[in-house]
């Protein structure tokens, strides 16, 4: 009759055990799937927090000094010290799968050595601008207006419009090419108010700037790019030496390596250096340049985007 005890206690004891291995894991399992929200918002996906949803507010800037500066072929500027601030804001108020909409405004300044007849006498020139950019399937459709004033009275004031058509082509090269992108794009300017000569030109230009994978000089990768040009008109933008029109104004053909000192989706900062050799094909163009019909200009560079 001693013992019965001692057999009732291991009983009970391995009863015991058993039924914890079954609760445990069932305790187990409803903590861990119990939801952890600190709000009605669920948490992000690593998917979504990977890539996360483009910002519609967009920054753009960046500062250049040049040697010498030319604007669609003519010498506004060809010794000294050249400082060329910029920026452009903008807002994208309506996107999907297929289109994007963004109106943007954003000024350039121009700052040289060369002095204007009225203060601020270094202050060239200043170019605000504004438009709506139409984004679909790699293609952008640019729509702008255009002020040039020269606060130091250098030129009169001259206003345009007109659109640029850019392609993101990126897209159809393999990883194996050694070409990134080639950048095509076309643009159309119409002039109509112009305060310098009173008349209402127009102005086209073709460019490529075909892109390179990075090379690596040590840990820094650099970009290398060579940007391609050509502008002209079909009406009175150039000219020959008799005063008749001429359509073929100037092309370039140049290297740019840069950079990046911040290279994130949204963010991008990048340091540039670039050389350009410019051929002017308008007698206009080459009056302006002291009568060469060729140049190199040197440009340095910081640029960034949001």
């Amino acid at each position: 009759m001693r013992r019965r005890p001692r057999r009732l206690l291991v009983s009970a004891l391995f009863t015991g055990l058993c039924a914890g291995s079954w609760i445990a894991p069932s305790w187990g399992q409803e903590v861990d799937d119990t939801p952890r929200y600190r709000s009605s918002r669920p948490y992000q996906s690593e998917v979504e927090a990977a890539n996360p949803r483009p910002s519609n507010f967009h920054v753009a800037g960046g500062l250049d000094v040049r040697d010498q500066y030319f604007f669609r072929g003519y010498n506004r500027a060809s010794s000294g010290v050249i400082i060329q601030p910029y920026f452009d804001l903008g807002y994208t108020i309506y996107r999907d799968e297929n289109l994007a909409i963004t109106p943007h405004a954003g000024a350039w300044f121009n700052f040289t050595e060369t002095k204007g007849p009225e203060n601020p006498e270094h202050w060239n020139e200043f170019r605000p601008s504004g438009g709506f950019a139409f984004e679909s399937h790699g293609f952008t459709v640019d729509l702008q207006y255009v002020m040039y004033k020269s606060p130091s009275e250098l030129f009169g004031r001259s206003e345009e419009v007109g659109a640029t058509l850019s392609y993101d082509d990126r897209h159809l090269w393999p990883a194996s090419s050694p070409i990134v992108s080639l950048n095509p794009s076309v643009a159309y300017f119409w002039e109509f108010d112009d305060n310098k000569d009173g008349e209402e030109d127009s102005w086209f230009g073709v460019s490529l700037e075909p892109e390179l994978h990075p090379v690596h000089f040590g840990k820094v990768p650099v970009v290398f790019s060579f940007p391609l040009a050509f502008g002209g008109s079909w009406d009175g933008y150039y000219f020959d030496d008799h005063g008749g029109v001429d359509q073929a104004g100037y092309w370039t053909a140049g290297v740019k390596a840069g950079v990046d000192l911040v290279a994130k989706p949204q963010f991008r900062c990048r340091l540039e250096a670039e050389v350009d050799y410019i051929r002017l094909l308008a007698d206009s163009v080459e009056r302006a340049n002291g009568g060469d019909n060729d140049d190199i200009t040197l440009r340095f560079g910081i640029h960034f985007r949001t």
